[in-house]
């Protein structure tokens, strides 16, 4: 089985909080390619500071975010092929 990429993400990458949804999240930069990423936690705090883990809940980001990929592929490949 093929391994994901893993990466470190480093604090001064960080760029901003995204303010969209009710889960933290923030956006950062690779210092090595500029690219930008946002970064979900599976760790995060209530509104009284009390620890919140979702357990599995970055496998399901993983599955939506492969599946999608997926599904571009297709599109694009048959949109070549009508060109």
């Amino acid at each position: 089985m093929e391994a994901y990429p893993i990466y470190e993400v480093i604090d001064k990458e960080f760029d901003d909080f995204e303010d969209m949804g009710t889960k933290s999240k923030f956006w950062y930069s690779d210092s090595k390619t500029g690219q930008q990423y946002l970064f979900k936690s599976t760790h995060t705090e209530d509104k009284h500071h009390n620890p919140v883990i979702r357990p599995g809940e970055d496998w399901a980001e993983k599955i939506a975010c492969e599946n999608e990929k997926d599904y571009l592929q297709e599109i694009v490949a048959k949109a070549q092929q009508k060109e």
